[in-house]
């Protein structure tokens, strides 16, 4: 048995690990109009009255410096707060997004963003920002409503699809050697992640083909070739944020490590110079 062969059945038998507790859904209720914060259909984010629908529900995923994310759980979307309060694809590198539960008078809070305090907006129904002040408009009541399932078990040595957030496209390996295409639950989205130990791992495709680089020329597309145990250019590494979302990293590094989709439907890799964007950025499910 190649080594490869035994790192397919190997990865075969691990068994998945515990799967922790899913995050807060809360509704977001404002003190002085009585009404709810909801997402609507150009991704603003309103007041309306409380109904109880999915609009108005979002996942509170806590981070680690103490701020909160809030997804909607119909979009998939984050609040984004800038000059209005808004939605926008979410990104736990992206500070609009980082909300501040600030304690209130009777068990309400303030809603605190980088760039200041949610309210009422100036015309009916919108959530503008504002300085901080004593105004009930300022103060939200955040009512827990269920929770989220548990977190997606842990891809490592399994078959999986990878999908960029930006292009919203799966890697595909089809007639080209390389593609991005619709995310379509085919054969050829489905990838064995093969572990070498260290976090390092390999994409094989099912036609029996790894990904590799071309030794990190920016302006060729990324391949698929015959699997090779000792070949680094198919090793990859993931760096996971605080939302989930991953970077690919080419485990050798060099000057443009990461992997990245291309206007042109195709692979290539770029340095990380784009913090705050998801360009850079995948979701790994199970296939």
């Amino acid at each position: 048995m190649s080594v490869l062969a035994a790192a397919f059945a190997l990865t075969a038998v691990v068994a998945a690990p515990a799967q922790a507790s899913g995050n807060e859904v809360v509704e977001i209720k404002n003190v002085a109009y009585g009404e709810c914060l909801q997402l609507t259909e150009i991704r603003r984010a309103s007041l309306a009255g409380c109904t109880g629908a999915a609009e108005q529900k979002w996942e509170r995923v806590q981070l680690s410096d103490g701020h909160s994310a809030f997804r909607s759980l119909v979009s998939g979307d984050c609040l984004y707060g800038y000059y209005s309060v808004d939605t926008d694809d979410c990104d736990a590198d992206e500070k609009s997004e980082f909300v501040e539960l600030v304690p209130a008078a009777a068990g309400t809070v303030k809603l605190k963003f980088e760039k200041g305090f949610a309210e009422p907006g100036r015309y009916r129904g919108w959530v503008d920002l504002g300085y901080e002040s004593a105004d009930d408009g300022q103060l939200w009541r955040v009512r827990v409503l269920d929770e989220t399932a548990p977190p997606l078990p842990d891809t490592a040595g399994k078959a999986v699809r990878v999908r960029s957030i930006i292009s919203e496209e799966c890697i595909s390996v089809s007639a080209a050697p390389t593609t991005m295409a619709t995310c379509a639950n085919a054969p050829e989205e489905t990838f064995q992640r093969i572990e070498l130990g260290d976090g390092r791992f390999k994409l094989r495709s099912t036609s029996g083909t790894c990904l590799g680089t071309f030794g990190g020329d920016w302006d060729k597309q990324d391949r698929w070739s015959e699997c090779v145990p000792t070949d680094p250019t198919q090793e990859w590494l993931l760096e996971t944020d605080q939302l989930g979302a991953h970077r690919i990293r080419s485990a050798p590094g060099g000057d443009l490590p990461y992997l990245v989709p291309t206007s042109e439907h195709r692979l290539s890799l770029f340095l990380d110079m784009l913090q705050g964007d998801n360009w850079l950025k995948w979701e790994i499910t199970l296939a």
